[in-house]
């Protein structure tokens, strides 16, 4: 918009009352609306500016309390709007350099980043936790830190997924994408350009999960550079590819768009075709399951000339500021089919004209989880309103529910006032043939409830059935669905399979498997040490008809164990099957320690931990065990090292199928050639996320460790965890090297020392001496 606000009219005084008010009758107050009411409104006279512009969005992740961020003329403002209908203005961060009409903020790890188009203002970043504590507001607030390596942005944009600001419009890298790494906040540094197609006016990055194949896992920036939607592969900072570069009919000046939630679409808007070609506000659809080759596949044309500026989808809605007709709410359910966009809501803020030009609403913020939306205008400053999208919405409990046959099944449904209250009448669909049912209270009232009572289901077959439960009234249908499971007599006895009866060498942390039970809905899992379970030491009930034992949970070496299973159901639990005996392997040498030492964030140099062994022997096979905390464990590197030989055992699990690896939290795995479980590399649970005993290293090597068999035992072994991404903390709890020893032949003569015969078939013998040192 830089080129064009200097056709903004002037300030208008507010108007606006002091007090919620509702939309009625297509009113509230002055300004102009429909499914959306005015909350409360702070003037740009109360924030001590003359403009406004950009806006964003903060949610403490300590209180849940939400924040606007609004910027103005002179700098940005800071509002307390948990409660929406009593805000407070908490005060302002003061402009860097000089005034300027444009601002963009966005928000990284409670950070704000703030850029403006002011000569030398560079990039802004505030500790937004500094706003929990602000005594006496308004107050001024200072920079927590400073980038200044581009001096005036157009706009910033920011992947919460990978840590990298994204700077446009700046008067480096010709324009385009300045990208910074702002995975530590306050210490932002420099991570490479894209220039190669000029000036980008506003840019969405995420790290890619839609349909295009070939780019799931890496990070995708969606850019607007006045003729084209533009977009580039990021994921190497320092050789950025260009997917696809794509003009459109009717394009004017290409300024801003953003992505469905599921990447399929996009949705951009562009400011100058409603002034040049003389349409109403248009919405361009793109169908970008293609990254290379995108697709115009349409158009949403409204109702009003306003130019349309700032969009964002949630859900199946997007909200769009367009100037001069204010919040603009579409619902975009089927997106790919353009015909079908309609407007379900807006707030007016600009009620003088909805004609096209450059004043009103400049952007907005909808993805407060409470529902509120915020609305930064030019000329009046912040509005804080709450959409009605529906009239009502819709839930019943228990989601599951398991039955034995000839009971009755029970559901709380909840209708809850969302706009209106209309009476809703329930249905229920694909109820089990033989039952009845009926609601307690119907039509309701929003909010009320009803129970759903599913009965006679002596004459329902035993199976699993899904309900549908129906809310309709004059505007809304809303559709849940309940899971419902019929049993028919408690379910028969298991047949144990493994570890198999009378079972040895059996690893200390066994998978036990049995087969399954028909109508079994569960099974009760129990290990003893004695044969009379009067010594139970591991119980659990699971669903399927397998379960390994946590590595927190190990059995004890060289010791027998006892285990059973019974199956269970709604009607009860069966006959406890046979129990099956086996002995756990011996212990082998094992040399562990506990360091508990911190694992430092986002920092590649890591921290290691050294094991002195005093044992003399050779090495026939090696087993490295690692036990550590630590959540997203995609972010750490485990490398071993002994005799100026490393092994990297662990590499970023999961990368680079997926940019950051694997999300699950915590390690308790051994690293082992063998590897009867599996490799580390494509294993991602949680809590641990990696356990087992599997094959290391990245791709998976089954040699990794054999680079020590051979070797003296002897020495220090040392380990080295290193972290590689920000926003993740852990520690590594113990570590153990599990060698298998060559036993030493000290004395040993296996050449007769003396002379023997005998005659044909008599036995020979000689006495072997054997010392272990």
């Amino acid at each position: 918009m830089r080129r064009f606000l200097a056709d903004q009219e002037g300030p208008l005084e507010s108007v606006t009352p002091t007090v919620a008010t509702p939309c009625v009758g297509g009113m509230a107050d002055i300004y102009p609306c429909n499914n959306v009411d005015l909350l409360a409104h702070i003037s740009l006279a109360a924030m001590s500016a003359t403009a406004g512009n950009d806006s964003w969005g903060w949610t403490d992740p300590l209180d849940g309390k939400e924040y606007a961020l609004m910027g103005l003329n002179n700098g940005t403002a800071f509002v307390d709007i948990s409660d929406p209908e009593n805000p407070i203005y908490l005060g302002k961060l003061p402009t860097h350099t000089s005034n300027s009409s444009w601002r963009d903020i966005k928000v990284y790890a409670n950070h704000a980043f703030i850029v403006s188009e002011a000569s030398g203002h560079g990039m802004q970043i505030f500790d937004l936790t500094l706003l929990r504590n602000v005594v006496n507001p308004p107050v001024t607030f200072s920079n927590t830190a400073h980038y200044g390596q581009f001096g005036n942005a157009h706009n910033i944009a920011i992947n919460e997924d990978s840590g990298y600001a994204y700077a446009v419009g700046t008067g480096t890298c010709s324009g385009g994408l300045h990208m910074v790494n702002i995975q530590n906040p306050t210490s932002p540094t420099n991570a490479g350009c894209f220039s190669a197609d000029g000036y980008t006016h506003d840019v969405q990055c995420v790290i890619y999960s839609g349909p295009d194949l070939d780019h799931q896992g890496d990070e995708i920036c969606f850019a607007y550079n006045e003729d084209t939607v533009t977009i580039v592969d990021v994921t190497n900072k320092a050789a950025p590819l260009e997917l696809s570069r794509t003009p459109y009919t009717g394009s004017a000046y290409t300024h801003q768009g953003w992505l469905t939630p599921d990447q399929r679409y996009i949705l951009h808007d562009d400011e100058l075709d409603e002034q040049t070609f003389g349409h109403n506000t248009r919405t361009y659809i793109w169908d970008a399951s293609d990254l290379e080759a995108p697709v115009l596949i349409g158009n949403y044309t409204a109702a009003v000339a306003a130019i349309d500026h700032n969009l964002y989808t949630k859900g199946t809605y997007s909200f769009g500021a367009n100037y001069r007709s204010g919040l603009r709410i579409l619902d975009i359910t089927n997106v790919g089919t353009p015909a079908t966009i309609t407007e379900v809501a807006f707030f007016d803020t600009y009620p003088e004209s909805n004609s096209a030009a450059f004043s009103g609403a400049w952007s907005n913020y909808p993805y407060f989880a409470s529902g509120t939306v915020i609305i930064s205008d030019i000329n009046r400053g912040l509005f804080i309103v709450r959409p009605s999208l529906t009239s009502f919405s819709l839930t019943a409990e228990p989601t599951n529910l398991n039955i034995c046959q000839g009971e009755d099944a029970l559901y709380t449904v909840t209708v809850t006032e969302a706009g209106n209250t209309e009476p809703v009448t329930l249905t229920a669909v694909n109820v089990p043939a033989g039952a009845n049912h009926g609601f307690s209270v119907n039509p309701v009232i929003p909010t009320g409830t009803s129970e759903l009572s599913i009965t006679n289901t002596a004459a329902v077959s035993p199976g699993s059935y899904s309900i549908n439960v129906v809310g309709a009234n004059i505007s809304d249908t809303l559709t849940t669905t309940v899971n419902l499971a019929v049993s028919q007599g408690a379910p028969g006895v298991p047949t144990l399979t493994s570890p198999a009866d009378g079972a040895t060498g059996v690893p200390n942390t066994p998978t036990f498997t049995w087969n399954p039970v028909s109508g079994a809905a569960s099974y009760y899992l129990e290990v003893a040490d004695d044969i009379n379970f009067s010594n139970i030491i591991y119980t659990t009930t699971v669903a399927g008809t397998s379960h390994t034992l946590p590595g927190g949970n190990a059995l004890a070496y060289n010791t027998w164990h006892y285990w059973r299973v019974t199956a269970s159901n709604a009607c009860g639990s069966g006959a406890t099957s046979a129990q099956f005996s086996f002995r756990t392997a011996s212990q082998p040498n094992v040399f562990c320690a506990t360091p508990n030492l911190s694992i430092p964030d986002n920092n590649p140099a890591g921290v290691s931990h050294t094991i002195n062994i005093l044992t003399s022997a050779n090495i026939l096979d090696v087993d490295i065990y690692v036990k550590a905390t630590h959540t997203w464990v995609g972010d750490l590197r485990f490398v071993v090292s002994h005799n100026a030989t490393n092994a990297t055992i662990i590499d970023r699990p999961g990368v680079p199928v997926s940019t950051f690896g694997c999300s699950g939290n915590d390690y308790d795995v051994t690293v082992n050639d063998e590897g009867p479980d599996g490799n580390i590399e494509t294993q991602c649970a949680d809590a641990p996320a990696i356990f087992g005993d599997r094959v290391g290293g990245d791709p998976p090597n089954s040699s990794l460790l054999a680079a020590y068999d051979g070797m003296d035992i002897t020495g220090d072994w040392t380990i080295t965890v290193s972290d590689h991404a920000g926003g993740d903390t852990g520690t590594l709890v113990e570590w153990c090297v599990v060698p298998t020893l060559e036993v030493a032949g000290s004395g040993v003569d296996l050449s007769p020392d003396q002379a023997a015969s005998g005659a044909p078939g008599s036995v020979v013998v000689y006495t072997l001496s054997i010392t272990i040192p």
